[in-house]
């Protein structure tokens, strides 16, 4: 369409380009067991060894911005760590003062380079608010 800016359409297309670079061989992530024959909310399927498949999420896209995904703080570690190294081959820069941490059990020290990450318990994007439930 005429006027229409195609810039966000790009970066999205480039950013995806980009963390398929990053992560292509990674093995780290949150890992879901999950069905497709339609039958998901019975609870004995759940438990089935067979059918399931294995998926593995390492990112979350939230417009530009993207929040990376780990079972492990060696594992988000390593995640951080390949994700700055596709960013400074693709020219990118990381924005150190809006990336932080918010991890579940305790804190956590991730770096980029020699930065260390700000651990918040609240996330907030567009709309989009998370707070960080405390463990009983």
């Amino acid at each position: 369409q005429a006027g229409v800016c195609t810039c966000t359409h790009t970066f999205g297309i480039f950013f995806s380009l980009l963390l398929s670079h990053a992560f292509e061989s990674a093995e780290e992530g949150i890992f879901l067991h999950t069905r497709s024959d339609g039958k998901l909310f019975n609870i004995e399927r759940l438990k089935a060894k067979t059918k399931v498949q294995r998926v593995t999420i390492r990112e979350l896209l939230f417009a530009d911005d993207a929040a990376l995904t780990s079972h492990t703080e060696e594992g988000l570690q390593h995640l951080m760590d390949r994700f700055a190294a596709a960013a400074n081959g693709f020219g990118l820069t990381i924005s150190l003062k809006k990336t932080n941490i918010q991890h579940i059990s305790r804190a956590s020290s991730i770096n980029i380079g020699s930065h260390k990450l700000e651990v918040v318990n609240t996330f907030v994007h567009l709309g989009l608010y998370h707070q960080q439930q405390p463990l009983s």
